[in-house]
């Protein structure tokens, strides 16, 4: 029954996505920050370095002045830390092949970078990971991971999405 709860919740949020404003602050998508579509009522962890915002039903459960960690349910951890000795804009594509040889049990697609944004998936199992990389500018931007259940990317796929454009450098 709590799964099929969160199921349902978790499409309820995709659909519900709106546009919200950020208050002046650089969208990490690069466009206007009013633009940045965003999860509407989400938790928003606030950083020393940058911002983001997750849905409201997970549970953070740890945070520090460049890390968030979330989870709900269960099957579902998302994680997100700043990094300003990262790789640069230019070598994600090289990042994308390290992060993928990591991952030696599992099918992973090609990364898709766009601009400053790399998101990579791999999947293990009955288990997703959606690995992205948010540049702010070279060397200096966040990693994280969402992990939920492979049957479910149809849901979170497009959550990510929304989390990836909530961020904001200070």
């Amino acid at each position: 029954m709590k799964k099929l709860f969160f199921f349902a919740f978790t499409m309820v949020m995709a659909i519900a996505f709106t546009s919200c404003g950020n208050k002046g602050g650089e969208a990490a998508n690069g466009e206007n920050a009013e633009a940045a579509e965003v999860i509407k009522d989400g938790n928003k962890f606030e950083g020393k370095n940058f911002s983001l915002v997750y849905p409201k039903e997970w549970k953070e459960s740890f945070a520090s002045e460049e890390t968030i960690n979330a989870s709900a349910d269960g099957d579902v951890s998302f994680d997100a830390t700043y990094n300003d000795m990262g790789p640069a804009v230019a070598e994600l594509a090289t990042y994308a092949t390290n992060w993928k040889g990591m991952k030696q049990n599992a099918q992973v697609e090609e990364p898709v970078i766009n601009d400053k944004v790399l998101t990579i998936k791999a999947v293990e199992g009955d288990k997703e990971e959606m690995h992205f990389v948010v540049m702010k500018e070279d060397k200096i931007g966040i990693a994280g991971s969402l992990k939920f259940p492979a049957a479910k990317e149809a849901d979170f796929k497009p959550l990510l999405e929304s989390i990836i454009k909530s961020v904001e450098f200070k």
